[in-house]
């Protein structure tokens, strides 16, 4: 009798698994065995969170209290940055979105390095769009949806930089509409 439910049990797990393959490869997307492991933990929560999700929450929050604690422009680095994310998920992992406990320190080392090759930013922007999901794992400790932070050994770093500022003529002229300054290349310092 024992062994009868237990093959019952099986076979659930087996039929559960084979759901979860049909429904990614319906969406064109991988999966490892890694994330069917931790569906298959989450299945009885009420929803596995995922990192999508979650920093569409947060940015929703947040454009609640745009004019009231923060400005437009910070949400607006919030989504450029979701976007990013968004974007990542499909270059390096060919999917939409990813549950919260398959993030780790590789997940945010390999966006930097996305970051820096494919959008072509420079360290400190860098470093400014890899704070966002930084946070958003801290908001998934505070609510209980993740037990540990993944990103704590990642290090937040910046480089000094010297701005070039513009001289009084050159400003002038830019107000003006002076051709030559809206070059992209005129204010980089010339190459002898």
């Amino acid at each position: 009798m024992a062994a009868k439910k237990l093959n019952l049990f099986l076979d659930a797990i087996q039929a559960h698994i084979h759901d979860v393959q049909r429904d990614h490869a319906l969406r064109k997307e991988r999966i490892t065995a890694e994330q069917v492991k931790l569906l298959l933990i989450h299945r009885d929560e009420q929803k596995a969170r995922t990192l999508i999700e979650v920093y569409q929450y947060h940015n929703d929050q947040f454009a609640k209290l745009v004019g009231v604690e923060y400005s437009f422009r910070t949400l607006r680095k919030f989504r450029t940055c979701l976007r990013t994310v968004k974007e990542f998920l499909l270059y390096q992992y060919h999917q939409q979105d990813m549950p919260l406990p398959m993030l780790n320190h590789k997940f945010l080392t390999d966006y930097e390095f996305y970051l820096k090759t494919e959008w072509k930013l420079h360290h400190n922007s860098a470093m400014v769009c890899l704070k966002k999901p930084k946070k958003i794992m801290r908001l998934c400790i505070a609510n209980d949806w993740l037990d540990k932070d993944s990103f704590k050994a990642y290090k937040i770093t910046s480089k000094e930089t010297h701005r070039n500022f513009l001289l009084k003529d050159e400003l002038e002229r830019l107000i003006e509409g002076d051709s030559a300054l809206n070059d992209p290349g005129y204010f980089l310092p010339q190459l002898k």
